[in-house]
């Protein structure tokens, strides 16, 4: 085989996986720069213990960013990740309104939030897998199946949270589980916040009070663009125990606007 001819061969091996994923229609940004918001939040006894913060009554965190994951993503379909600074802005800008706001000198924290984004996508369990899509023997929308995905409780805790997998074990699981297995089976865009009590961490005890998974289909948006809809989708349900993921449709991709100008009558040139 001629080199040149190899090497394109190599390359159409190495992205014909990502090709097929793109061709679900149902996890693309639309026409109006919307998409599908998965968010989970789930609270640990301990987190139960605790009322949740208000505007009359705040808690006071320290953010601790705990760094971006490429998850094997091919770095030229990308753009530059947001900084940390700029992931610690969004997210105090989002929960300020929530009764989450950032410790100062004079008003000490009782958490820590810990963030930590990327993105995460399916891996096939065997070529079988893939062959699958192959012969057609998939029917639109192209989503992995959970019997065909190697990572599925990383994939499923992600979209379900870390219970959906027993939930998922039961006959009636739900049709908010059936929509949480359906995006696990799809490159995802995330973040994911932990609160850790401060208290118990100066005690040297490690207290988690609950964990926010968010994430959007990779398809149709960057990662910049997507964290900001994370962030503002997600926040108001911080610290609340959700017994079932929520599907929510938000904005990824800010709408255009057009100034008109003072109009000008000119003579002929």
């Amino acid at each position: 085989m001629p080199a040149r001819l190899g090497i394109l061969f190599g390359l159409v091996v190495l992205l014909v996986p990502e090709i097929l994923l793109a061709e679900n229609s149902d996890a693309i940004v639309d026409a109006d720069g919307n998409t599908s918001v998965d968010v989970i939040v789930e609270l640990t006894d301990a987190g139960k213990g605790r009322e949740r913060p208000t505007p009359g009554h705040p808690a006071y965190y320290v953010p601790i960013c705990a760094g971006y994951n490429p998850g094997g993503q091919l770095a030229f379909w990308n753009r530059q990740p947001p900084t940390e600074t700029k992931i610690i802005e969004e997210l105090a800008n989002n929960l300020a309104g929530q009764g989450y706001l950032v410790a100062t000198h004079d008003h000490r924290p009782s958490l820590f939030l810990v963030v930590s984004w990327g993105y995460l996508a399916p891996r096939p369990s065997g070529t079988s897998a893939w062959q699958m899509y192959i012969n057609g023997r998939v029917p639109r929308p192209m989503v992995m199946p959970l019997h065909a995905i190697s990572n599925t409780a990383e994939m499923l805790a992600l979209t379900g949270g870390s219970r959906s997998l027993n939930a998922w074990a039961e006959t009636d699981h739900g049709a908010a589980l059936d929509e949480a297995v359906l995006a696990a089976g799809v490159p995802r865009y995330y973040t994911k916040v932990v609160a850790v009590d401060y208290a118990d961490w100066r005690r040297h005890q490690y207290t988690e009070l609950w964990t926010a998974r968010l994430s959007v289909p990779y398809w149709g948006c960057y990662l910049d663009e997507a964290l900001p809809a994370l962030f503002k989708t997600g926040a108001p349900m911080f610290g609340r125990d959700m017994s079932a993921p929520q599907m929510i449709k938000a904005s990824v991709i800010p709408k255009g606007r057009v100034e008109v100008g003072t109009p000008v009558v000119k003579g002929d040139q």
